[in-house]
């Protein structure tokens, strides 16, 4: 029992770049990669656990801007992200319902057979598409799961609440569901 506690711990005390680490998600290092090679490996810069002066582009740089940019009237964001080239759609359907409660935004690869055949299609079942640009099909793990461990950043600083779905829901939820999700954080504990 002790050494499932010290497991708890040790979790609740890990940093973003540790976590990533432990799921091995982390990529191996190039052989020019001097601070890789030394240990460090640095985050994506549109991380908020990266050091601003030592991190390395992805396609979520330019994503995000576009993202803040389209949340900067938002209090509330529902967000999914897909990754990959034969993505030809998003699966769960956006809520319907009172837009001035949520902005809903969807990220997805840019090289996806989604935004391939539609290039100016801006809405797909009821997200506003934001194209990241991974610049080819290798994607690593920890770009991918940026979106989801870090999303502060993606998002204007106005945003209050940002809710992930995935996209393999088996149900798209209703505005409803998602204000009672939000509620649910603002209880005090008692």
């Amino acid at each position: 029992e002790q050494n499932v506690l010290n497991n708890e711990s040790t979790e609740a005390t890990m940093t973003g770049y540790e976590f990533l680490e432990r799921q091995k998600m982390l990529p191996h290092c190039a052989d020019d990669e001097t601070y890789c090679l030394r240990g460090y490996r640095p985050l994506p810069c549109a991380s908020e656990c990266a050091d601003l002066s030592m991190c390395r582009a992805t396609g979520f740089d330019e994503a995000a801007v576009r993202s803040r940019s389209m949340t900067k009237h938002c209090d509330n964001v529902l967000y999914t992200s897909l990754f990959g080239r034969d993505i030809d759609t998003l699966h769960i359907t956006a809520p319907d319902g009172d837009d001035d409660k949520f902005c809903k935004i969807a990220f997805v690869s840019k090289n996806s057979k989604l935004v391939r055949e539609h290039p100016l299609k801006k809405l797909h079942n009821g997200w506003n598409i934001i194209e990241v640009d991974f610049r080819g099909d290798n994607i690593e793990a920890a770009d991918k799961w940026l979106s989801k461990l870090s999303p502060s950043k993606l998002f204007h600083s106005r945003v209050r609440y940002a809710i992930h779905l995935n996209d393999d829901l088996p149900m798209s939820p209703s505005i409803d569901d998602m204000l009672f999700i939000v509620e649910l954080t603002k209880w005090e504990k008692r």
